[in-house]
């Protein structure tokens, strides 16, 4: 398992550039929920500030 950790001599390369893809790609899968939670609570806002007028 360590020589599979250890990718032919390269895991000082493999696996710093694993780590930023994971993040990325998580980040690109959350992106989308919390620009939507943000957008509806703006127009939750603005309706019940159109209720007030």
């Amino acid at each position: 398992m360590v020589e599979w950790l250890d990718m032919g001599g390269y895991a000082a390369y493999v696996w710093p550039v694993f780590s930023v893809a994971f993040f990325l790609v998580i980040g690109i899968a959350l992106t989308p929920r919390i620009r939507h939670k943000r957008i509806f609570e703006e127009l939750k806002m603005d309706k019940e500030a159109a209720s007030e007028d």
